[in-house]
Protein backbone atom coordinates (compact mmCIF):
# COMPACT_ATOMS: atom_id res chain seq x y z
CA UNK A 1 0.00 0.00 0.00
CA UNK A 2 1.06 3.48 -0.75
CA UNK A 3 0.01 6.99 -0.94
CA UNK A 4 0.44 9.53 -3.14
CA UNK A 5 -0.07 13.06 -1.35
CA UNK A 6 0.15 16.17 -3.61
CA UNK A 7 0.23 19.97 -1.99
CA UNK A 8 0.30 23.22 -3.55
CA UNK A 9 2.35 25.61 -1.56
CA UNK A 10 3.04 30.11 -2.50
CA UNK A 11 6.14 29.97 -0.98
CA UNK A 12 9.01 27.21 -0.26
CA UNK A 13 9.32 25.85 3.35
CA UNK A 14 10.22 22.97 5.41
CA UNK A 15 7.77 20.78 6.94
CA UNK A 16 6.40 17.20 7.79
CA UNK A 17 3.94 14.46 7.02
CA UNK A 18 2.93 12.84 9.74
CA UNK A 19 0.35 9.62 9.89
CA UNK A 20 -1.37 8.86 13.38
CA UNK A 21 -3.62 6.03 14.08
CA UNK A 22 -6.86 6.26 15.78
CA UNK A 23 -5.62 6.32 19.35
CA UNK A 24 -2.79 9.34 18.24
CA UNK A 25 0.19 7.24 17.85
CA UNK A 26 2.84 8.25 15.06
CA UNK A 27 2.66 5.78 12.73
CA UNK A 28 5.08 7.50 10.11
CA UNK A 29 6.17 11.03 10.23
CA UNK A 30 8.66 12.10 7.18
CA UNK A 31 10.68 15.66 7.24
CA UNK A 32 10.17 17.45 3.15
CA UNK A 33 10.99 20.05 1.89
CA UNK A 34 8.21 21.98 -0.39
CA UNK A 35 8.70 24.33 -2.83
CA UNK A 36 6.93 27.28 -4.61
CA UNK A 37 3.99 25.11 -6.10
CA UNK A 38 3.01 21.73 -6.89
CA UNK A 39 4.74 19.24 -4.42
CA UNK A 40 3.98 15.43 -5.04
CA UNK A 41 5.52 13.21 -2.13
CA UNK A 42 5.45 9.29 -1.96
CA UNK A 43 4.59 7.50 1.24
CA UNK A 44 5.79 3.75 0.45
CA UNK A 45 6.24 2.54 3.42
CA UNK A 46 2.49 1.67 4.71
CA UNK A 47 2.20 -2.14 3.37
CA UNK A 48 2.26 -3.49 6.82
CA UNK A 49 -0.55 -0.84 7.84
CA UNK A 50 -3.21 -2.81 9.76
CA UNK A 51 -6.99 -2.32 9.41
CA UNK A 52 -8.19 0.89 11.05
CA UNK A 53 -8.93 4.57 10.39
CA UNK A 54 -5.67 7.10 10.25
CA UNK A 55 -5.44 10.59 9.98
CA UNK A 56 -2.83 12.25 7.62
CA UNK A 57 -1.11 15.88 8.71
CA UNK A 58 0.81 18.08 6.31
CA UNK A 59 2.47 20.44 8.33
CA UNK A 60 4.63 23.33 6.28
CA UNK A 61 4.84 27.24 7.35
CA UNK A 62 2.34 28.24 9.31
CA UNK A 63 -0.46 25.96 7.91
CA UNK A 64 -1.72 22.44 8.92
CA UNK A 65 -3.65 20.53 6.42
CA UNK A 66 -5.33 17.02 7.54
CA UNK A 67 -7.44 14.02 6.02
CA UNK A 68 -8.86 10.78 7.43
CA UNK A 69 -8.33 7.70 5.42
CA UNK A 70 -9.27 3.68 6.41
CA UNK A 71 -6.71 1.17 5.40
CA UNK A 72 -8.92 -1.89 4.54
CA UNK A 73 -6.17 -4.67 3.77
Amino acid sequence: MFILIAVWHDISANGFINITDALGQSICRRNESFVRGDNVFALNSLKNLPKGVYTLQVVFDKEILFTKFISAR
